[in-house]
């Protein structure tokens, strides 16, 4: 049965209790490599502050989404891959060379699934590495190859690892990279701000669009990526979503929330998060829901910032 409009909209605006805890899964990926390298970070580093930042705050089974294929590009790639297992937390598949399925055929995209796997096994085989992440979030642009390629993961016994949380945090990690290089703090300060902001911003639109579509808490999954400011936010970050009332969970937890075994009944092309491709599922939006036109993305800043 539908919510009533005021009940809906009562839904969409309650204030988060910090007693009713929010369940989310970390995730990260793009192991073993992702942005540029900022002058005097090397990715061992980088790695080593990111797992530091997740056992100090007790964030248990955090997936490594790993790219084979970028690991012979840089001489500690490999070791990445073992520091992330050595500390405890598990690899998933994230394809060999990272390729959208909308630009190739099911069947060359299953063999980039098959293709991390010997990397997966070898090095991360004590631990279970059948949880899969599509690059860029894409299904490809029909049912027919969606089809095709979830049907290629249940035979393979694979659990797909949606995403619900996220805020482009990639974006930032090059003109970090470039800031760091001119020693320009002000701007780092800057990035710092509106790092966290576009996170607080998008978990509370986020948490609205989900209770206005299945009307109770959900276990939700966050994407985020290896790289330096992602790194050096990462205690940050933590802290923020703790103060929000997140409670943080393993993946393996939060992929059993029902919402992710309801088939939306369309391809994912392009990608997008789990709530988007369900609104739209619905034929509603954000306007529809009295959430304005949703986020704005920090783009033109970020390209601007430390470029000239």
């Amino acid at each position: 049965m539908k919510a009533s409009m005021p009940l809906l909209f009562l839904l969409l605006f309650l204030p988060i209790s910090i007693s009713a805890k929010i369940k989310m899964a970390v995730t990260v990926d793009d192991l073993p490599s992702h942005g540029v390298l900022p002058t005097g970070d090397s990715r061992l580093e980088i790695a080593r502050s990111l797992l530091a930042a997740l056992r100090s705050n007790h964030v248990p089974e955090v997936y490594g989404f790993v790219n084979v294929g970028h690991v012979g590009q840089e001489s500690d790639l490999t070791e990445v891959l073992n520091l992330w297992v050595r500390s405890g937390y598990p690899l998933g598949n994230h394809t060999f060379s990272h390729p959208r399925l909308g630009k190739i055929s099911a069947g060359d995209f299953n063999k980039e699934i098959a293709a991390n796997e010997p990397t997966l096994k070898a090095i991360g085989g004590q631990l279970d590495w059948h949880y899969f992440r599509y690059p860029f979030l894409d299904e490809g642009e029909s049912l027919e190859k969606r089809s095709a390629v979830r049907a290629y993961l249940k035979a393979n016994k694979y659990k797909i690892a949606f995403v619900t949380d996220e805020f482009e945090d990639w974006a930032w990690n090059d003109p970090y990279a470039r800031c760091k290089a001119r020693n320009d703090q002000k701007s780092i300060q800057r990035l710092a701000k509106s790092y966290l902001k576009a996170a607080s911003d998008r978990f509370l639109l986020d948490g609205k669009i989900l209770n206005a579509i299945y009307h109770r808490p959900v276990a939700r999954i966050l994407l985020l990526h290896i790289g330096a400011f992602d790194a050096r936010m990462l205690p940050s970050l933590l802290k923020m979503y703790r103060e929000k009332g997140v409670k943080f969970v393993p993946l393996s937890e939060a992929v059993g929330d029902p919402i992710y075994e309801e088939d939306l009944g369309m391809a994912r092309g392009g990608g997008g998060d789990f709530e988007y491709n369900a609104l739209k599922s619905r034929d509603l939006t954000t306007e529809s829901l009295g959430l304005g036109h949703g986020w704005d993305f920090p783009g033109k800043e970020m390209a601007q910032i430390c470029a000239d």
